[in-house]
């Protein structure tokens, strides 16, 4: 019987004449190709199902323990790479705060740069990383070797290949960036100084790898004036997009400082000497303008300068080497720091405090002043002479100071047969009462303490001598030779210096004060006030006498009093060059120190320098009460 109606029979159902025809048309066809006849179901053999059941239970428990090994064993692991995908923390910059003179001109700013970064783990898994490497070192135009080698030798995460890209290239680059995976460009804020040398070891500059202060107010208000930047978390779903984000902390800026620094006055005084230094061959000069009656710093000047912008991005050793190989470049602040330089006369105005407050003389007395005054050497059975600059005869205090004469500052320093003169100990007690042989406090880092001598058994008379007119092993720093002087225009108060006025917040195109910086006093009432002005008189007769040592400042607007001073090297017919002067004389706002390094004994230096700076500072002072 045909296939199909064997089948409907035993199933008990009729069959159709169309199921008849095709069930005999099947079994031709099958007959034909020479095949046995089909069958509509082959049983399974018993053997295949367990097999085929084995295979299923060992597949089965492969997953069940890879599935237990990832959530058992390494779920923590897996559970915190989900959480830092899920989660992006980004920092926001703030601003670093900035710095401005006295009249709120602006010094520094904070300009943007841009950074091309590579963050290696994603880098180093792009299968086009080569391609990227090569179009790179095109538009960086850096050997491919190099960027190599920065990639490999750096232990961090994210390497910066280039900084502060130029504007060409940035724009090249921002597409690009997009596409490469592991390349991005990152902005970043870079200290810009207005003023370059003019006050840049005032000012310092700030380091580019960790936007810290490196030296000057940037070091020293570093937790003034940097910022505190922020959060960002940003939630991703499983593909990395992002979700939301949400500012966990808030960026604050860097609070600014307003400096007692007087823009102009400063340039100025930069002008004059640098004019004076070539004019001379000196290679270094120094000066400090100070306010004598509260210590604020209105110039500092010390050249030779460099110019701070030039940190502004990272240096090689070999660029370092360099620009400190050059004469013109220095990143020492000699106005305030090293061991200072021997004073010469300068010293005068102190001793003369000194032997009135001692009671060794009074002001009127008269004192033989030779050209020379000569000793007996016990050890030699020689005489030793010390010398005057010229023969002045009989003189006092006042005119000893004006004409600066050695020899009466030999003998009330020293002492006679007939006079006992200060002594080595208590000239250096009342240097110390000015602020001498220590630091002044001054809010600048690295200030020098100068030098005092060592009072021991080798100490001579001829040492005396030496250190009653600032000469010999003595040393101080121009900063502490104004702060002296100050005491002295003042009446008696010796200030701590002081660069910055205030710390003020920004709010919008306004300041809010945060803290007014209030003068320090170091010393008050180092003189009695009568014999303090002896002493000022003195310095106002060197200005007006024809004799005086500063006389060519008497046709000033305003009447000064002023001390110069030269002092000895160590170099044949070099000396060492200082001016200090204050004034206006009745009511000084103004206290001007100069100091020129190594400068020929026949050159006159620093009075017709001083005489400018003051011409010009009177007069701005005389404008600004008009």
């Amino acid at each position: 019987m045909p296939k199909y109606s064997k089948i409907k029979k035993q199933l008990g159902v009729e069959l159709e004449p169309q199921e008849i025809i095709l069930d005999r048309l099947v079994q031709a066809r099958e007959k034909k190709e020479g095949e046995p006849t089909s069958r509509l179901e082959k049983p399974i053999r018993r053997k295949g199902i367990k097999i085929w059941a084995l295979f299923s239970f060992l597949v089965w428990l492969v997953f069940i323990g890879k599935v237990g090994y990832l959530q058992i064993a390494q779920g923590q692991y897996y559970r915190q790479l989900s959480e830092k995908n899920q989660f992006l923390v980004q920092t926001i910059q703030a601003e670093r705060g900035v710095l401005y003179d006295s009249h709120l001109r602006q010094l520094v700013q904070n300009d943007a740069s841009f950074d091309i970064v590579l963050n290696k783990q994603k880098f180093l898994l792009n299968p086009e990383k080569e391609t990227i490497l090569k179009k790179l070192t095109i538009f960086l135009d850096e050997d491919q070797n190099t960027l190599q080698e920065i990639i490999d030798s750096s232990s961090q995460e994210e390497v910066i290949l280039k900084k502060d890209l130029d504007h060409n290239v940035l724009l090249l680059l921002i597409d690009k960036a997009d596409q490469w995976s592991g390349v991005s460009i990152q902005k970043q804020s870079v200290r810009k100084y207005l003023t370059g040398e003019l006050l840049a070891q005032v000012l310092g500059f700030v380091s580019r790898s960790d936007q810290e202060g490196e030296s000057g107010l940037e070091k020293e208000y570093e937790n003034i004036l940097k910022a505190n930047p922020g959060s960002l978390q940003i939630t991703r779903d499983s593909l990395g997009k992002q979700v939301s984000a949400k500012v966990t902390q808030a960026p604050s800026p860097g609070q600014s400082l307003v400096l007692n620094i007087d823009l102009p006055l400063q340039q100025k005084i930069d002008e004059i000497l640098r004019k004076r230094m070539e004019e001379v061959s000196s290679p270094e000069a120094n000066a400090i303008a100070m306010d004598p009656n509260s210590g604020q710093i209105l110039a500092l000047v010390s050249l030779p300068s460099y110019d701070n912008n030039i940190f502004s991005n990272p240096l090689s050793n070999k660029e370092l080497q360099q620009l400190e190989s050059q004469k013109d470049f220095s990143l020492f602040n000699s106005a305030i720091s090293g061991i200072g330089y021997p004073t010469g006369s300068i010293i005068k105005p102190l001793i003369s405090l000194a032997v009135l407050e001692e009671k060794i003389i009074n002001p009127q007395t008269q004192l033989p002043c030779p050209e020379k005054i000569c000793v007996l050497n016990k050890y030699t059975q020689e005489e030793t002479c010390y010398h005057d600059w010229k023969y002045h005869g009989p003189s006092d205090l006042r005119r000893a100071l004006a004409e600066s004469v050695n020899t009466y500052f030999y003998v009330v320093g020293a002492g006679t047969d007939n006079l006992e003169g200060l002594g080595p100990q208590k000239i250096e007690d009342w240097l110390k009462k000015f602020g001498w042989g220590k630091p002044t406090g001054i809010d600048l880092p690295q200030e020098g303490k100068g030098i005092l001598p060592i009072l021991d058994q080798d100490w001579r008379l001829g040492d005396t001598y030496h250190l009653s007119i600032g000469q010999g092993y003595f040393a101080v720093t121009p900063l502490q030779v104004a702060t002296a002087y100050s005491a002295i225009a003042n009446g008696g108060t010796l200030y701590q210096p002081q660069v910055v006025q205030s710390v003020v917040q920004e709010e919008g195109s306004s300041f809010k004060t945060v803290q007014s910086i209030a003068p320090v006093i170091l010393n008050s009432n180092i003189g009695n006030i009568k014999n303090i002005e002896v002493v000022r008189e003195g310095m106002k007769q060197a200005v007006t006498s024809l004799h005086g040592s500063s006389h060519v400042l008497n046709d000033l607007s305003e009447a000064v009093a002023s001390k110069t001073g030269t002092a000895q090297t160590g170099i044949d017919n070099n000396y060492h060059n200082w001016i200090a002067v204050f004034g206006p004389y009745e009511k000084p706002d103004i206290v001007l120190v100069l100091m020129l390094k190594n400068v020929p004994e026949s050159m006159v230096a620093l009075g017709p320098a001083a005489k400018e700076i003051l011409n010009w500072y009177f007069s701005q002072q005389n404008d600004k009460l008009k």
